[in-house]
């Protein structure tokens, strides 16, 4: 749903932006292909300096804590290798650059939930392995 959501918005931008500049001839699609192994994938900005930074939640051992910008979110940084996330974009501009377009989105609301890496158990004994 958000997929087919976030191609017809690229669709629709791609259809305007064709109609004011011709010389564009490398459209970047906003939604990359997924495969078998992984999902779709959309590139966000997250800027972490400047007026435009999202408010961030993270939640962490059953804690809702809240701030903005790089000095909030870097003692957490390493915490988000397997986090889960949910966001509010905005289409920040349609970009072009050469022969080449796209639209570029950014996060106005991010919220982050610390997972942990689930731990495997050891399928193998050592007599196992020297069988």
């Amino acid at each position: 749903e958000q997929t087919e959501f976030l191609k017809k918005l690229d669709e629709q931008c791609k259809d305007a932006f064709t109609k004011i500049v011709s010389s564009c001839s490398n459209w970047n699609d906003l939604v990359a292909p997924g495969n078998m192994f992984s999902p779709h994938s959309v590139k966000v900005t997250v800027p972490l300096t400047g007026p435009d930074m999202p408010e961030i939640a993270i939640v962490q051992d059953g804690t809702i804590i809240r701030g903005e910008g790089w000095d909030f979110f870097k003692p957490y940084a390493e915490s988000f290798r397997n986090a889960e996330v949910k966001l509010t974009v905005r289409v920040k501009k349609i970009w072009h650059m050469g022969s080449k377009a796209g639209v570029k989105l950014e996060a106005t609301q991010l919220a982050l939930r610390v997972r942990e890496r689930p731990k495997e158990a050891r399928a193998f004994t050592d007599d196992d392995l020297l069988a």
